[in-house]
């Protein structure tokens, strides 16, 4: 049988191409441009919505077991813990929690592979939150306008230790 040409430079041109055009696709995925951190928190908050209508109490050794899954240390407990969980956050695994704020459900997300220079603070329609440094990594903290973000931040920052680089 006569192999024909034209028909064999259209099969291997068009696999080609089809290669070519699943790597620039993968390639895409690769190197888009992350969205910007306070902007992944408050979509992570938003797709998990429940999370915010816990009301049982977690107790001190689950939180303090995830911190450990997570490469952390808890150092005594944290107060009103509602929920706890490990979830992908943005390319990541990190820790969700959700505590009893004075006002109302405060969300804590653990970020272990978010490195932060600096405290930044943020705003999303009735979400207010910031993010601060914590190891290697960062802590967000978000509730409403008038919870004191600041204060659980701090004692969070205490609570939570990381091992030392190097």
């Amino acid at each position: 049988a006569a192999v024909d040409p034209e028909r064999v430079g259209v099969i291997f041109g068009s696999g080609i191409g089809a290669v070519l055009l699943m790597l620039a696709w993968a390639g895409r995925l690769l190197w888009l441009p992350a969205i910007p951190l306070e902007q992944a928190v408050v979509a992570h908050i938003h797709e998990e919505p429940e999370h915010l209508l816990a009301k049982s109490a977690s107790p001190d050794e689950d939180v303090a077991g995830l911190v450990q899954a997570l490469g952390g240390r808890l150092e005594g407990g944290l107060d009103r813990v509602r929920y706890a969980g490990i979830c992908k956050i943005g390319r990541h695994p990190g820790g969700h929690l959700v505590l009893s704020g004075a006002i109302a459900p405060v969300t804590v997300l653990i970020l272990p592979h978010e490195p932060v220079a600096v405290r930044r603070v943020f705003a999303s329609g009735a979400l207010h939150g910031v993010i601060v440094p914590a190891g290697g990594g960062s802590l967000a903290i978000v509730g409403a306008a008038d919870e004191s973000l600041d204060e659980l931040a701090a004692r969070l920052q205490a609570a939570i230790r990381w091992p030392r680089a190097g």
